[in-house]
């Protein structure tokens, strides 16, 4: 990271592109350029003038190698600038995009969106069920198009969606499958509150997304219903909709299954509670034979989905969820290796200072010491 922030100070020399040698890159309130951390790549924000008109892009700047990504990129890139679809975000792969040092990077040039994160926005809908069945509709008719392409995101989840005004918008194409790639393994598995829990990278085609799209439409129904305030208040964890790699894994003994079925029960919604018990048997079939969205919602017999089996008396405890990696305040190295990393810090709080631009709040910095002293280290 630190590599990159060097080299984004001064964009003129670190971009190949005319018009990115003359953007403004969006700074931290110390003025360094701000990165954001992904799962490949670090993305900053730059803003360009072209012939007078001014564009946004997040900028992607590889940090971890995976097996072929960059030339899964020129796949992607070559495929997405030959369709115009309305929730895919422009996108160009360029080789030599960033110079670091002496040496020349690939980057990933996407236009910024400005939209709200899928879950933020259906937070702010919950009592607007017939806003949340638009979205519902939404992803049906997305996911028909994947399948008309040929194509598959790889990694349909909340932080992966966005909402601009009213539509849905796709970002991060990092596992996403088009028509011609030669590989036959995934560079990612998805975000697992999404996911088939058979899924691994050996599977990798087309059809990827067919789990995530029934798990997301099925949860937009559900909280689209009088109990879907209640649902989101119990089974939302900031890292998921409503559903969990758990429920998933053991659908039979699952507390937001058992809660569906009584509950769609109550309101007579057989048909949402019909497809709900089918969602329960195609957790436990195999990845290969899932249906897409719209056989799932509209042939009644699909395949030899496997029964559910009976609720046992003792449900399994779920998994406790994998912990950040833990270091002192006062490890000044590690924390400087772990920069853009999730991690835990502990240590004694020196004192917390407020940066303010005018009234608003721009920044919080938590001091675990004296900083004059720090810098003078």
């Amino acid at each position: 990271m630190f590599k990159y922030r060097e080299a984004l100070q001064n964009p003129q020399i670190a971009f190949k592109e005319p018009d990115l040698k003359h953007g403004v890159i969006e700074q931290t309130p110390l003025g360094l350029p701000r990165l954001v951390s992904g799962g490949f790549a670090l993305t900053a924000c730059v803003t360009t003038q072209t012939d007078g008109r001014q564009s946004t892009w997040a900028i992607r700047c590889f940090h971890k190698q995976a097996r072929d990504l960059q030339e899964r990129y020129q796949y992607i890139s070559n495929f997405l600038q030959s369709k115009n679809e309305q929730f895919f975000v422009k996108f160009n792969y360029e080789a030599e995009g960033i110079k670091v040092g002496s040496n020349w990077y690939p980057i990933v040039r996407m236009a910024w969106v400005d939209g709200q994160p899928f879950n933020e926005f259906i937070e702010a809908n919950l009592r607007n069920p017939s806003c949340l069945k638009d979205l519902a509709r939404q992803i049906e008719l997305m996911s028909n198009r994947l399948q008309d392409l040929g194509m598959a995101h790889g990694d349909l989840q909340h932080g992966n969606i966005l909402v601009r005004d009213g539509k849905l918008v796709l970002i991060d194409y990092d596992g996403m499958y088009v028509p011609g790639m030669p590989y036959q393994t995934s560079n990612e598995l998805g975000h697992t509150a999404f996911q088939h829990p058979g899924r691994d990278r050996s599977f990798f085609n087309e059809t990827i997304d067919r789990f995530s799209s029934i798990a997301i439409y099925i949860s937009l129904l559900c909280l689209s219903t009088s109990k879907g305030s209640e649902l989101w208040r119990d089974h939302h964890t900031g890292e998921n909709l409503i559903f969990t790699k758990q429920d998933y894994k053991d659908p039979a003994n699952s507390a937001l299954f058992d809660k569906l079925n009584k509950c769609l029960e109550t309101e007579s919604n057989s048909k949402l509670r019909q497809l709900s018990n089918r969602f329960q048997r195609i957790c436990l079939a195999n990845l290969k034979v899932i249906p897409s969205l719209d056989r799932f919602l509209n042939e009644k017999d699909l395949i030899a989905l496997p029964s559910i089996p009976s609720r046992t008396n003792q449900p399994p405890n779920p998994p406790l969820p994998k912990q950040p990696n833990l270091f002192s305040a006062h490890d000044i190295m590690q924390l400087i290796k772990h920069d853009g990393d999730k991690i835990t810090v502990v240590g004694c709080v020196f004192n917390v200072v407020e940066y303010r631009e005018e009234s608003n709040l721009v920044a919080t910095f938590i001091n675990f010491g004296d900083p004059k002293k720090i810098l003078l280290m």
